[in-house]
């Protein structure tokens, strides 16, 4: 019986050490940009623009396009999310990926380069509306 305690303690230790080991690693979401308009079926999550009038449109697949303001393709993002995510534009043209299942807000540059990480709130205000909050300082 106590081997198979201390057995569960050393797993439970191990897989606890490798989440937080994962959380530490730079593109923990695979953030890649990507030259060519990705197509698809998938239902769009959002959309957003940036100051420079580029648009962005997110798919359920984990794929975001970017459309310059004459319409045409720009360039494109695909990552790797477990869960629903929402995605936004900041005003310094930087990607915003909120990963709602781990309540972390990732910002990447249009080169797919990580800028910061920080931690979210979300509150369901009124059908279905949803308020992010951004811990400030995180």
């Amino acid at each position: 019986m106590r081997r198979c305690i201390f057995l569960l303690i050393f797993l439970i230790s191990v897989t606890a050490g490798n989440v937080f080991a994962e959380e530490g690693k730079e593109n923990v979401i695979n953030f890649t940009k990507i030259q060519e308009e990705y197509k698809t079926y998938s239902s769009p999550v959002g959309i957003s623009a940036n100051s420079s009038g580029d648009v962005a449109i997110g798919f359920e697949d984990h794929h975001i396009n970017v459309y310059g303001k004459d319409g045409n393709f720009k360039y494109g993002f695909a990552f790797k999310l477990y869960g629903t995510y929402f995605f936004n534009m900041d005003d310094q043209n930087n990607i915003m990926i909120f990963n709602v299942r781990g309540d972390t807000c990732y910002y990447y540059n249009t080169d797919a380069e990580l800028i910061k990480k920080k931690r979210f709130q979300t509150e369901k205000i009124l059908n279905g509306i949803i308020k992010i909050t951004i811990a400030k300082g995180a």
